[in-house]
């Protein structure tokens, strides 16, 4: 019942990011033509969304991969390992962009608000204590991996 429920679970979930990235490619797609409707001036600091967003679909694409290892039951391998650090990569990078917004914001474009400011402040830190979280799990998944390797050579 629980591996059902499991899979269930990790099947929605797999579709619902699948949806996701289709979205946020026609969003990306898209982006330049709802600025203009929007009357918003394409500069650099807004130029960030590209790569950030291109990343992100990464990200999710790599979430995508980690809930079909959990579908087939098989989450602790040494795949689930190398899935968890090239996501925490990912999470990195996109913090690391979104810093370097931030840092336009204060520096190079003044006349942003202080909330927008405090917005790029908070998904700094979200993405790279994420990326930070990623990196103990994937630590916690390599050592399990280990210790069950070395019990199925034992039994």
């Amino acid at each position: 019942m629980k591996k059902d429920k499991t899979k269930i679970i990790a099947t929605t979930i797999s579709i619902l990011l699948k949806i996701s990235i289709v979205i946020g490619v026609i969003l990306l797609l898209c982006l330049w033509k709802i600025l203009e409707v929007l009357n918003i001036k394409f500069d650099l600091l807004v130029f960030l969304i590209y790569p950030s967003g291109i990343l992100f679909l990464m990200l999710v694409y790599q979430f995508i991969k980690l809930f079909k290892l959990l579908k087939i039951e098989n989450p602790f391998s040494m795949i689930m390992v190398k899935y968890l650090k090239e996501t925490m990569w990912i999470s990195f990078i996109i913090g690391i962009i979104i810093l370097i917004a931030l840092l336009l914001s204060i520096f190079v474009y003044p006349t942003y608000t202080i909330a927008v400011k405090i917005s790029l402040t908070f998904f700094t830190i979200l993405f790279i204590g994420v990326g930070i979280a990623l990196y103990l799990l994937s630590e916690l998944f390599k050592q399990a991996t280990e210790y069950k390797e070395e019990n199925d050579l034992t039994i």
